[in-house]
């Protein structure tokens, strides 16, 4: 890049500007130098500071960016900006309280920061405080329409208080920002609201474009040799009691030690516990790399000779693409943690199975999709089958009648879907509907929906988060678990199911979609799919209407819950290995990355 600054290399004000290009660049490395050369001309220029701190904190140097943050301040204490980006860099850090302060400062220096009012909100909402996140994102909304997500982050939260009034309209009109190619949504608010791949993919590409910019991947890695075990790196923010961790520790466990060598690289909080313990002790190696910049991490991962590295994490909350955009590896492959494509031109594979994404849809994905035979999803055999001795009065339920469950977050939840369950409840007398009691304020919209569609409101009943064996516990207590779309359930599915209540489903169009039943499938339960609304409303009466038919299905599923492939961790394992191979051997032959069906081992 040439200009000015090479015609006045003396002058501050043009070097600043010279950083400023190379930051809309995504250029943060060259940035850093044209700042550092226009603080080394006037080195008490707050707003060379604060823009230099900016672009330390894009690439993970928090500390440094806090103490460039606090000599702004110290030269002038509202500096703007200075606190905006002091709050980002405590709350990536996890020091909420610390940046909760801060960005209400940011306020007070100037009031009309929409950026500052969407940090409250993202604070808010990972904090489970999803009434001020409403807020705070309204504000920034208001404030800035066209702010980089602030659209879809306020309809998400809208969501989560299941406050679906004008919910037809403002999804309609986000989708059409998304599809005229605006920067609307973050991806995973997407998948609750479209079910559409193409949606997905469009949103997908857009933050990845608008996140990192000039990212272009290295040239591809070389691999080890084909004689020598595989080196492979699971990456993510969740190796604690978290739903990738219930579902893959099982996993870690089984690798073949002899054939592969397994990096578990965490990058997210340090959260004490049972599953945290369990992961650190299958690790073979485990990183815990979550004070490390993206490029030293990568740069540590490249020397390490990484054949695969695994993407948990996609664009989920806490999620750090920098990394794999760097390249660790020579095969980069996206799984389990976000059912929709990265459309990351970083990642090469994404996991799936034929059911989750048919033949023919691979076209909506950026990455070659490898097709798993049985199932797409890992699973845990040693995940517990608690015994509960609690009563149904006990927590809130009828002694009798049929208790209808679903136990996925308040955002899941649709007026398309309640409608079906309302419909449902005033068809089987004495019913009720146990949901996850996600927050007062969904608890009192869903009970005012409730009597609107004609349903007494104490027929919904709220089962308030507790501890993972007492949430499996809750399924005994239950007769049947009723999906929602077009985000189905996932890890809550397959706690049902490893817990002998049967699921009914609708499968839609996207993966997030058909997660439910790839499960029953792998099950041999595929009669409890429907693939329309008005079969899945039709598929669930008639279950409910016939006692018998219903256990029989539960008596089933007890069989094959213990028999069939879903559940048996060592064969996913042999299976995901195969896939590796297979990816790592089309590598080493110099093909470039296909999609391709791995075939089922036998025995």
């Amino acid at each position: 890049m040439t200009g000015c600054w090479s015609v006045h290399p003396g002058s501050a004000e043009v070097w600043l500007r010279r950083g400023r290009l190379l930051v809309a660049r995504g250029r943060f490395g060259d940035a850093l130098e044209a700042f550092a050369r226009a603080l080394e001309l006037a080195p008490d220029k707050t707003e060379t500071l604060v823009a230099h701190a900016d672009a330390l904190a894009e690439l993970q140097r928090l500390d440094e960016a806090l103490s460039c943050y606090d000599r702004a301040l110290a030269l002038q204490v509202d500096a703007p900006g200075a606190w905006l980006g002091k709050a980002n860099v405590f709350a990536a850090r996890k020091q909420n309280a610390d940046a909760f302060a801060a960005f209400h400062r940011a306020l007070q220096v100037q009031a009309d920061r929409a950026r500052a009012h969407t940090g409250l909100g993202n604070l808010h909402l990972v904090e489970f405080r999803y009434d001020q996140a409403f807020v705070a994102y309204d504000n920034a909304f208001a404030l800035e329409p066209d702010l980089p997500d602030a659209q879809g982050v306020r309809l998400h939260a809208k969501l989560h208080l299941c406050d679906w009034r004008d919910l037809a309209a403002e999804r309609e009109c986000l989708l059409a920002a998304v599809r005229s190619g605006a920067q609307a949504a973050p991806p995973l608010a997407v998948l609750g609201l479209s079910d559409l791949p193409a949606d997905q993919l469009a949103c997908a590409r857009i933050a990845v474009a608008a996140g990192l910019p000039s990212v272009a991947r290295p040239t591809r890695l070389q691999l080890g040799m084909a004689e020598e075990r595989v080196r492979v790196a699971y990456l993510s923010p969740d190796m604690h009691d978290h739903p990738v961790g219930f579902l893959l520790a099982g996993v870690f466990e089984q690798h073949d030690r002899a054939r592969f060598e397994m990096f578990i690289v965490s990058y997210g909080p340090e959260r004490d516990g049972p599953m945290r313990t369990r992961i650190k002790r299958a690790a073979e190696h485990f990183l815990d790399v979550r004070a490390q910049g993206d490029a030293a991490i990568a740069e540590r991962l490249r020397a390490l000779r990484i054949d695969v590295a695994v993407d948990l994490a996609g664009h989920t909350v806490g999620a750090r693409p920098g990394i794999l955009a760097a390249g660790v590896a020579g095969v980069q492959v996206g799984y389990l943690g976000y059912p929709a494509t990265s459309g990351a031109p970083w990642l090469d594979y994404i996991l799936a199975d034929r059911f989750v994404i048919p033949e023919g849809d691979e076209r909506h994905f950026s990455e070659k999709v490898v097709c798993l035979p049985e199932s797409f999803q890992a699973n845990d055999d040693r995940r517990p089958r608690p015994t509960s001795a609690v009563s149904r009065e006990a927590l809130g339920l009828p002694g009798h009648g049929l208790v209808l469950c679903n136990f996925n977050h308040s955002a899941k939840l649709t007026p398309e879907v309640f409608d079906i369950w309302m419909r449902l409840l005033k068809e089987i007398e004495g019913s009720v509907l146990w949901l996850l009691a996600a927050n007062a304020t969904a608890e009192t919209n869903l009970r005012r929906e409730a009597a609107a569609r004609g349903v007494a409101p104490e027929r919904i009943v709220a089962a308030p988060r507790t501890g993972y064996e007492e949430y499996l516990a809750r399924y005994r207590l239950a007769d049947l678990f009723l999906d929602s779309w077009p985000f189905n359930a996932g890890t809550t599915a397959s706690d049902a199911l490893w817990m002998g209540l049967p699921v009914v489903t609708c499968a839609g169009a996207a993966f997030a979609s058909r997660m439910a039943g790839s499960l029953l499938h792998a099950l041999g339960l595929s009669e409890l799919v429907a693939h329309s609304p008005a079969a899945y409303e039709a598929l669930a009466l008639g279950l409910l209407r016939e006692r018998g038919r219903l256990a029989a299905i539960r008596e089933r599923l007890g069989h094959s819950r213990k028999t069939s492939a879903l559940f048996d961790t060592p064969r996913f394992t042999r299976h995901l290995e195969l896939a590796y191979r297979m990816m790592c051997e089309r590598h080493r032959r110099g093909e470039p990355p296909g999609s391709f069906v791995v075939p089922p081992i036998e025995g």
